[in-house]
């Protein structure tokens, strides 16, 4: 007996290290913990090319990210923004295909976009869940990861998985020039001033691009924050609103179709407005929603048609009866032990759950506690959720 389980290991060990994997159903496959390559030297091994839809190397033989004749593409934005996040590619690494020149979504598909603006090549657990829950719980939509780096890590093996078992998920890198040069943000992005505050950079170019993706071809907005629990792709034309907090009309969930008024209407008021200090990052988020609706529906009172249950020129208000329904000052919430028991009863009406990173982001997720991220992570980012129980007890 231990004769032949010395066989099979050393067979899959074989396999692994010449970068095959043994044949088994996509279904088992996607139910699958990783394996032995998990704990393998990283050295020889190279993911492989499928990348659906997008793949690996240009029909050139160049690769993504790169000019047919094999020069780097680094725009100057990218030496700007990623100085600090510097990192060389591995053999583990995915070259990134460019949003809006090598691939580009459909205004005819339901969209979904999430974003990693900081050049980090190997975004949190928590990151990645958010992305699978999005995949996972609206199978009918693309969704696309859009990071900054020119590369992705897949040194656990978690993004190829995810890719092999998500043929909606989409990762990928954008073509910055591309995609503002058609739109009222073309000069702010090109004169490189929202480069130069040193406290939010990252923060301003995402809000500067959420609102350009969903300008050009329409789809739902996510931070990266959160846990997707329902299907939305029967949402058009929404933004989540909180009463709890000020009022806001929160820019972080918001969904509207290609073209739509409103958000020409924010590229137009960052165009004029953009202030370039220290601590205002929120100018350009919540703030700037806020006042634009306001000014869309001549009222300075938006909890009146959030209460009134209606639209306000062709936009609806989303309240945290359906999205975020916990305020960011209850955020500990979301990690205290036991709360994540009856999960789905207690949040029956919601569609996203929102742990508020720039508050939570050190808190740790402890594995196996029950509690409300703890359970929804297992429930709604099950690959997700079991490497990174692999690597330690919390994340």
């Amino acid at each position: 007996m231990m004769k032949h389980i010395k066989q099979w290991v050393t067979v899959l060990m074989f396999l692994v290290v010449m970068g095959l994997q043994p044949v088994v159903s996509s279904s088992e496959s996607c139910h699958r913990l990783p394996g032995l390559h998990f704990l393998l030297p990283t050295t020889s091994w190279r993911p492989a090319s499928k990348l659906s839809p997008q793949v690996a190397v240009r029909s050139d033989g160049s690769q993504w990210g790169e000019a047919a004749d094999g020069r780097s593409e680094q725009e100057w934005w990218r030496e700007v923004l990623c100085e600090a996040a510097k990192s060389t590619p591995d053999h583990r690494s995915y070259v990134l295909p460019k949003l809006y020149s090598d691939v580009t979504p459909s205004k005819t598909n339901y969209n979904v976009y999430l974003m990693e603006t900081t050049c980090n090549p190997r975004p949190s657990y928590r990151a990645w869940c958010a992305v699978e829950s999005w995949a996972r719980q609206n199978p009918g939509a693309e969704i696309w990861y859009i990071m900054t780096s020119l590369t992705a890590d897949d040194s656990d093996g978690l993004l190829s998985k995810l890719l092999s078992c998500y043929s909606n998920l989409h990762l990928v890198t954008p073509n910055l020039n591309n995609i503002f040069v058609n739109t009222p943000l073309k000069n702010l992005f090109q004169s490189s001033n929202w480069a130069k505050n040193p406290a939010w950079p990252a923060y301003d170019l995402s809000n500067f691009l959420r609102n350009a993706l969903v300008w050009l071809w329409g789809g739902f907005y996510s931070d990266a924050d959160t846990i997707c629990m329902k299907d939305v792709t029967h949402l058009h034309n929404v933004i989540a609103y909180q009463i709890i907090e000020e009022g806001d009309a929160d820019n972080a969930l918001m969904h509207f179709d290609a073209g739509h008024r409103f958000v020409y209407m924010v590229m137009e008021y960052l165009a004029k407005n953009f202030q370039n200090k220290v601590g205002k990052w929120q100018v350009t988020g919540p703030g700037v929603s806020t006042k634009t609706l306001e000014k869309l529906c001549n009222t300075t009172e938006l909890d009146d048609v959030v209460a009134g249950h209606s639209t306000c020129q062709g936009v609806t208000l989303l309240s945290q009866q359906n999205i975020q329904p916990v305020p960011s000052k209850f955020w500990k919430y979301y990690f205290a032990d036991g709360y994540g028991t009856k999960l789905e009863e207690k949040f029956k009406s919601v569609f996203v759950l929102r742990v508020w990173d720039l508050y939570s982001h050190q808190e740790p997720v402890v594995i196996g506690r029950d509690s409300i991220y703890d359970v929804a992570a297992r429930t709604f980012c099950p690959i997700t959720y079991g490497y990174a129980s692999l690597r330690s007890s919390y994340f």
